[in-house]
């Protein structure tokens, strides 16, 4: 019995489980994202192999405070599920690098996705970054099934719809007005 409580008392105590890898990555590529976009030259052998350094201009990328708040989220998020990321590789376990490269605003993957399978708060435009003159790339329609798997930004949630005819569309989109009826079964 003692031994039982002892092992409980580890697992209730032990830092949550290292993340998938796909979280891991996600992650690594969207904090690198921002500072390539800065003109940022990788080192690693994995950043080299990304972002191929062409065009790179500087080993000390000048962010803003924006991005630089946003870097800081995601390393704490990184922490906080112990991602390692191998860097000497030159192969990245995260597929939707070209949606997020037409991004304006990058979203920052959440430890915690929800869904909607059955929108019905009518038709909403999903836009490539949170703002309602951000270019529109998509949009998010009556019927349509939504993971929301990354961190709102004040009313804007960034959204990938699955299962349907716009299947694979992701962006940002204004979600409030909000309501349990905008969704015929939420999930999460």
């Amino acid at each position: 019995m003692r031994f039982i409580c002892l092992c409980l008392t580890f697992l209730i105590a032990a830092p949550a489980a290292q993340a998938s890898d796909d979280f891991c990555h996600e992650l690594w590529y969207t904090r690198n994202l921002i500072v390539d976009r800065t003109g940022y030259c990788f080192g690693s052998e994995l950043g080299q192999s990304v972002f191929d350094n062409t065009g790179c201009t500087t080993g000390s990328p000048a962010l803003s405070s924006a991005d630089a708040r946003k870097v800081a989220r995601i390393r704490d998020v990184e922490d906080e599920m112990m991602c390692s990321v191998n860097t000497g590789s030159t192969r990245l376990n995260f597929s939707a690098t070209a949606e997020l490269q037409r991004l304006l605003d990058l979203p920052v993957p959440d430890r915690i996705e929800g869904g909607c399978v059955g929108w019905q708060g009518g038709a909403r435009a999903l836009r490539a970054g949170h703002d309602a003159d951000a270019a529109q790339i998509g949009t998010l329609n009556d019927g349509d099934s939504v993971s929301f798997a990354h961190e709102p930004e004040g009313d804007w949630s960034y959204v990938t719809i699955y299962d349907g005819p716009d299947d694979g569309q992701a962006g940002w989109v204004m979600l409030a007005p909000i309501s349990e009826d905008s969704c015929a079964q939420w999930v999460g």
